[in-house]
Formats: structure tokens, C-alpha cells, sequence
């Protein structure tokens, strides 16, 4: 059965993309099938390019971003994810009060890695130069390589 993740954050031209890009690799590196990733955001405008630092910093990574395009989140997409995992808890309690019906499927995408200390939101990078993109990143990959593990073995 195919497991639909939905990545979210405020614009999606930065960290849900980068996440969405990411998790693919991961789940393409250990060849597993049944995981579609996804993005949006909540405030997004769709259409928009990502930020050419989240592309510079993700062609590092091997992902290119260059043809992402935003995506506002949509009940239609919400419903159609299995899990939908935040970058903040403000997005994760705007989707709530949007949609409260999907409680049991919403998470900081952190806090459902299974961070426990520490700051459970991954910061928003716009504006803050190549440094805070990178660092992002690495939030995010230690994140999802424990994200494909669980539901690996769920």
C-alpha cells in the first residue's frame, strides 16, 4: 500500500521542499516503494520558484530544486496524505483548526522523528544567508533518515 507524506511549511519555497527533495532521495537510496512525498504551504502562493539558496544548498545534496514550483495546502491534499509533517507548531495548529478532523495525522515533523529535546521546530532559513539553509538541511536529514526508518517498520 502507497503511504503519501505531505511536508508543510509557510511559503514552500524553502524547508518543505528541501524535506519533500530529500525524503525522496532517502527513500529512492534504500529502494523503497510505497513512500510518495509531497509539499505545500499554508500561506504559500502557488507557482512560486523555491529560494536559489534552498536550490544551492540542496545541489549540494545531489536534489535538484530548480523546477520546484509552491503549492498552497489544500483540503484535497491534506485528506490525501497519510501523515503530514510540520515545520512549526503555528502550522501545525493552523492545519488543525482548518481541518480538525485530521488530528491523528498531523505531527512537528521533528517531534515525529523522535527529537525530544532540544528546539521541535525546524527554523525558517529565508533571509539568513547559506549557513542557516545548510544547517536546515542537516536538521532535516537527521529527521528524515529516522522518519523512513519508522514507518519502515511500522
Amino acid at each position: 500500500m502507497d503511504r503519501k507524506i505531505l511536508f508543510v511549511c509557510t511559503g514552500n519555497t524553502c524547508r518543505s521542499p528541501m524535506a519533500e527533495g530529500l525524503f525522496k532521495q532517502i527513500v529512492f537510496r534504500k529502494e523503497r516503494l510505497g513512500l510518495e512525498a509531497m509539499s505545500a504551504g499554508i500561506a504559500a502562493t502557488n507557482g512560486a520558484q523555491a529560494t536559489s539558496e534552498a536550490v544551492e544548498v540542496m545541489l549540494e545534496e545531489g536534489v535538484n530544486l530548480s523546477k520546484h514550483r509552491s503549492h498552497a495546502l489544500t483540503e484535497g491534499m491534506a485528506r490525501e496524505a497519510d501523515l503530514i509533517l510540520c515545520m512549526t507548531l503555528s502550522q501545525k495548529q493552523f492545519i488543525l483548526a482548518q481541518f480538525p478532523y485530521l488530528g491523528p495525522k498531523v505531527h512537528l515533523l521533528k517531534q515525529y522523528a523522535g527529537v525530544i529535546s532540544g528546539n521541535l521546530e525546524v527554523q525558517d532559513p529565508v533571509g539568513s544567508g547559506l549557513q542557516a539553509y545548510r544547517h536546515c538541511v542537516e536538521e532535516l536529514k537527521l529527521s528524515l533518515e529516522k522518519i523512513e526508518e519508522k514507518l519502515e517498520n511500522a
